[in-house]
C-alpha cells in the first residue's frame, strides 16, 4: 500500500493532547470499553492519506469553524481552512521521507493485527486518548534520539521509562478510572515490544517512524471511537429523505428499549461511537455474540464507528490531527492538536476533564 500523497497532506490544524485524566469514572465508564475494529477506521484513514486524489464532494462533510459543542472560548485555533484546502490541493510536504514510508505504513496496519502487536485499548482510543498520545510522542521522541546510545532493548526500555515519567500514577488513579496508568504501562510496554520485534537493525530514524505508525493509527481511532454520536443521526433515522443514507440510525436494528437508551445519550450528549454497540441488550452484547463476527454486536460496530461514512467529517478531523502532529513533532505534545476541532459534528468525548486534569 502505497502512503505518498497524504501523510505528506492532512490539513493544518491544531492538535495536542493532553496527560489529564477523567475525574468522573461516572461520565466516562461507557466509553471506557474496548474499542474493537474490524477494518479498523485508522487504517481507512492511513489509506486515504495514500490516494492520488480523493473526491470527497460529499454534502455530509461540513467544514465549519464553528463546533457548537465545544465550550472553549478561551482556546485560540491556530489552524484554518484557507491552509487546510491548500495543503490538500499541493501536497508536497514530504513530512515522511520516502524511503521510510513502509516503516509508518506496516506498523499503523499492524495495530490491527494482534499477531503482530498484541491487543491494547489505548493503543484504540479507550481510556484517556490524550494521555495515550502524549505518551507515545514522548517515545517516539526519546527512541529517535541518535544522541543517546546504547543496545536497542536498553533504548526502548528507556524510552518507555522516560514516556511513562511524564505521568503520576497516584494522581491519575486518584482522578480517573483505576486503570487508566495501567493501561498507560501496557501502551509503553507495546511501544517497547514494537521497537524489541522490528526496530532491532534501526537506525534512530527509523525507529522514530515505527512509533509514528501507532500514533497514526492512534489519531484515526480516536476520531472514529471517541467522538460523540451527533443529534442528527438520530433525527435522521425517521426522515425518508434520508432512508437510503448511511450517515443516519437504522432503528431496524434495534430493540425499542436499545433505541431508547441511544436516543437519550445522543441528546445528553454522553454518547461516543465506540458505546453505540454498549446499548444492545446484554444476550446481544455477551461473550458469545462478540466472538461471533456476523452477529449484530459485531454488525452494530462496523455500522457506525468504523465506517467513514458515518460523520465523514470525522475523518477530515483526522486528516487534520494527523498533519498537525507530523508537522509540530518536533516540538513535543501539545494540547492544541484536540482543541476546538473544526470542524461540524466533531467532538471528543470526555474531553474537557482529559485536558484539564493531569
Amino acid at each position: 500500500m502505497k502512503f505518498k500523497k497524504f501523510l505528506c497532506l492532512t490539513l493544518a490544524t491544531t492538535i495536542a493532547f493532553t496527560a489529564t485524566l477523567s475525574s468522573s469514572v461516572s461520565i466516562f465508564a461507557e466509553d471506557i470499553q474496548e474499542t474493537e475494529e474490524s477494518q479498523s477506521f485508522g487504517s481507512f484513514i492511513l489509506e486515504k492519506m495514500t490516494c492520488e486524489s480523493e473526491d470527497i464532494n460529499n454534502d455530509d462533510f461540513i467544514a465549519s469553524p464553528i463546533n457548537q459543542n465545544n465550550d472553549s472560548s478561551e482556546i485560540t485555533p491556530m489552524w484554518n481552512l484557507g491552509t487546510h484546502e491548500e495543503i490538500i490541493t499541493n501536497n508536497n510536504f514530504g513530512y515522511i521521507p520516502k524511503k521510510y514510508v513502509d516503516l509508518v505504513v506496516k506498523i499503523c496496519k499492524w495495530c490491527d493485527d494482534p499477531s503482530k502487536i498484541s491487543k491494547t485499548r489505548c493503543l484504540h482510543g479507550s481510556n484517556n486518548y490524550a494521555a495515550s498520545l502524549k505518551l507515545l510522542w514522548k517515545y517516539a521522541q526519546v527512541i529517535g534520539n541518535k544522541n543517546i546510545s546504547g543496545t536497542y532493548s536498553q533504548l526502548s526500555a528507556n524510552a518507555r521509562k522516560v514516556s511513562l515519567a511524564l505521568f503520576d500514577s497516584k494522581v491519575i488513579k486518584r482522578k480517573s478510572d483505576k486503570t487508566d496508568y495501567n493501561e498507560l504501562v501496557n501502551l509503553a510496554v507495546r511501544a517497547e515490544a514494537v521497537i524489541n520485534c522490528y526496530g532491532k537493525t534501526k537506525t534512530p530514524k527509523e525507529r522514530k517512524y515505527l512509533i509514528w505508525g501507532m500514533i497514526l493509527h492512534l489519531i484515526g481511532d480516536i476520531n472514529a471511537h471517541r467522538t460523540v454520536v451527533p443529534k442528527f443521526l438520530v433525527a435522521r433515522a425517521t426522515d425518508p429523505k434520508y432512508a437510503s443514507s448511511e450517515n443516519r440510525f437504522d432503528m431496524t436494528k434495534f430493540h425499542y428499549d436499545e433505541w431508547q437508551k441511544i436516543v437519550d445519550g445522543v441528546n445528553n450528549g454522553t454518547l461516543c461511537f465506540s458505546a453505540i454497540k454498549r446499548k444492545l441488550r446484554p444476550d446481544r452484547q455477551s461473550d458469545a455474540a462478540q466472538k461471533d463476527k456476523n452477529s449484530i454486536y459485531h454488525q452494530i460496530r462496523r455500522r457506525y464507528e468504523d465506517n467513514p461514512k458515518v460523520v465523514p467529517n470525522r475523518l477530515l478531523s483526522a486528516e487534520t490531527m494527523a498533519e498537525y502532529f507530523m508537522r509540530t513533532f518536533s516540538k513535543g505534545f501539545n494540547i492544541a492538536i484536540l482543541d476546538n476541532i473544526p470542524y461540524a459534528n466533531v467532538t471528543l468525548i470526555n474531553y474537557r476533564n482529559y485536558r484539564n486534569e493531569g
